[in-house]
């Protein structure tokens, strides 16, 4: 009896060897095919250092912690992994990695979950100080993706953010919650993965027409560095002098008369961003058609 074996490649490999290609002009005339997205060396040629282990990539990290989630679950559907658990601290300096680790976050954070999702495999969760009851996840492929690259403008936003913190902690207080205690969408009720969510002008937007319209004239040149447990905050406001001391302050203040804050669940927050998306393209496209139409004709 003939048996044979062949090495499949892994789901991350696959996810990004699907990504769409698109044919580009190349320096000898003709043309080439390039993938969209980051290029593979930011996934597979950077070591990274998470709880003080070192890997080869982030392909390499994103794989063992899926062979953990797979080792920790074994037959069950769902696995606790408390404070005292040696994989405890590999998995917090994992989720220190989520972009939105400040704001998903009310630390402590007291235990993890691995829970078997079915459709979608594996997946991290946890409780933090707030209790069983606010228990969220947290995706694993955002915690292996490239950093953002140390721009004046990403600086100059997780700076805004950061200032604006203690507003979105009493937004996020306001809202109301269900008998349970947990906090509910204001549009539909629902306590689906509720959060705060800027439903007038977008952060970005707003910053633009905060320097227009409101700065000071100095912008801050330099950002302090943030604490080391500062999970993944990249700058801050620098209070200790003058001139950023007095643009963080006209910030907090512009921030409070001009942002639209609500408390919405994942269904109604997505529905949302794409209604702002098709009304951006329909402004697109007006602003496309009377720019070829011309001036009209006296």
């Amino acid at each position: 009896m003939l048996s044979f074996s062949m090495d499949l490649p892994s789901d991350d490999e696959l996810q990004l060897a699907s990504k769409p290609r698109r044919r580009v002009a190349s320096s000898s005339g003709g043309s080439e095919w390039r993938r969209r997205g980051p290029p593979l060396d930011q996934y597979r040629a950077v070591p990274v250092t998470v709880a003080g282990q070192r890997y080869d990539s982030l392909m390499d990290l994103r794989y063992k912690m899926r062979s953990l989630q797979r080792e920790l679950l074994g037959q069950a559907d769902e696995v606790e992994v408390p404070r005292g658990s040696p994989h405890f601290e590999v998995i917090q300096a994992l989720f220190r990695r989520h972009p939105s680790y400040r704001s998903k976050v009310r630390e402590p954070i007291h235990s993890f979950y691995v829970v078997r999702n079915p459709g979608y495999g594996c997946e991290f969760q946890y409780v933090d100080a707030r209790g069983p009851e606010y228990r969220s996840d947290f995706s694993l492929l955002k915690c292996t993706r490239p950093r953002p690259k140390m721009r004046r403008r990403n600086l100059l936003m997780e700076a805004c953010t950061c200032a604006v913190t203690p507003q979105l902690e009493a937004a996020a207080a306001a809202a109301p919650c269900n008998p349970a205690g947990q906090r509910c969408c204001e549009r539909c009720g629902s306590d689906f993965k509720v959060e705060i969510v800027y439903t007038g002008w977008p952060l970005s937007t707003l910053i633009q027409k905060f320097e227009v319209e409101a700065a000071p004239r100095r912008t801050p040149a330099k950002f302090a560095k943030p604490p080391a447990d500062a999970g993944c905050q990249l700058a801050q406001f620098r209070l200790n002098s003058e001139a950023d001391s007095e643009w963080a302050t006209a910030w907090e203040r512009f921030h409070e008369q001009q942002a639209r804050l609500e408390a919405l669940c994942k269904h109604c927050a997505n529905r949302h961003t794409d209604e702002v998306r098709q009304q951006q393209q329909l402004e697109r496209r007006t602003r496309q058609r009377g720019s070829r139409r011309g001036p009209p004709l006296m």
